[in-house]
């Protein structure tokens, strides 16, 4: 699952292998395609700013930008402008920006992606699909925002600098210039008026779909640690959304049932592992830990199978209007005694997931097989 932290380091690692490449003999035209490039860049940041980006509740009111996002707008808006001043003065017509350029459009991208990750938790009225939503409630959280995007930004005006070395025309250096200090600016603005930002909401991941994803005798071990992890963000939203009533397909008792059953045998299973790995460890703090984590899976356990057994006698009553009609049966099949069936629904995703969590941890301590 990627998450807001990694999206931000690797915007932030592209525009360092920029910095640090030598661009000193780079051409007018290629020079004035990287000045796009970064002003391209420059735009995803302030896209990213505010409620142009996303609101987690609809109102008719759009919050404002806070103080850190309006100090980055300003400085933004000043940079792409000078930005736009060098790839004049440098080309009429820019060229191409080779692997500098690639580079920077990658960084592009993981800011574009930093949007697209809060808003896969957003429904098309912006209404939460998932508890994670809430985080952007908080002035911290659009802090930490503000905060990584000046970053980028700090990244950005070290690139400018670069670009200004051998720029040959002293127009183009001069506007490179002072992009870079517009960029230093907004980075040390934006950074002092965020300076109470959460840096948990790092670990914000992208939204998973409901749909499971099955385990395969082939998966890697490191595969089969992954897809718990991820099963267990599906399983989250799963129930975010039969508690407010979101999902496509609502749960039945048996799927209540069969969710309590696999949900034990889970936890059972995670702390079979977890004994089973502390018994290959030297004595120590680590050991006990692990130890201590398989003793206390035992009471979500039997909490699950305890929910299990209540839910078996429970009687679903399902509406007739929910399923198709049937035709009355022909008079051949009553004088034989046949029946006719009436259509089952499907199980309900989150059944399907909590078995597959079951398979993935039997995988783990059994074997593939």
């Amino acid at each position: 699952m990627t998450t807001l932290g990694e999206l931000f380091d690797v915007a932030v690692a592209r525009l360092q292998e920029v910095a640090q490449a030598p661009l000193a003999s780079v051409a007018a035209d290629e020079r004035a395609a990287l000045a796009g490039e970064l002003e391209g860049l420059l735009a995803q940041v302030q896209k990213g700013l505010g409620p142009r980006a996303y609101t987690p509740v609809p109102t008719t009111e759009e919050r404002a930008l806070t103080r850190a996002e309006q100090n980055l707008d300003g400085c933004l808006d000043r940079a792409r402008a000078s930005l736009d001043t060098a790839s004049r003065y440098l080309s009429p017509r820019a060229g191409e920006g080779g692997p500098a350029g690639e580079r920077i459009a990658a960084a592009a991208r993981a800011v574009g992606a930093v949007r697209d990750a809060i808003g896969s938790h957003l429904g098309p009225d912006r209404v939460p699909l998932t508890p994670y939503a809430y985080l952007l409630r908080h002035q911290k959280a659009f802090d930490y925002l503000a905060y990584r995007y000046s970053e980028v930004a700090r990244a950005a005006g070290q690139v400018a600098h670069r670009l200004s070395q051998g720029a040959g025309h002293p127009g183009g250096a001069d506007a490179f210039d002072e992009a870079r200090t517009t960029l230093n600016h907004a980075s040390v603005y934006a950074r002092a008026a965020a300076r109470d930002a959460d840096h948990d909401v790092a670990g914000f991941p992208t939204a998973l779909p409901v749909e499971p994803v099955q385990a395969a005798a082939t998966d890697a071990t490191s595969a089969v640690i992954t897809r718990l992890a991820e099963d267990s963000e599906r399983l989250s939203r799963a129930a975010y959304g039969a508690l407010h009533d979101r999902a496509d397909q609502r749960l039945s008792g048996s799927d209540l049932q069969q969710i309590s059953r696999w949900n034990a045998m889970s936890r059972l299973l995670a702390g079979r592992t977890l004994t089973h790995v502390a018994a290959e460890m030297p004595d120590g703090a680590a050991r006990d830990g692990f130890t201590g984590a398989a003793a206390v899976l035992r009471e979500p356990s039997k909490a699950w199978r305890d929910a299990a057994a209540a839910w078996a006698h429970i009687a679903d009553t399902v509406d007739p209007r929910e399923h198709p009609r049937l035709p009355p049966p022909g008079y051949a099949q009553v004088r034989q005694g046949k029946a006719v069936r009436m259509p089952s629904p499907d199980p309900h995703p989150a059944a399907v997931i909590s078995r597959t969590s079951a398979v993935r941890l039997g995988q783990l301590l059994f074997g593939a097989q």
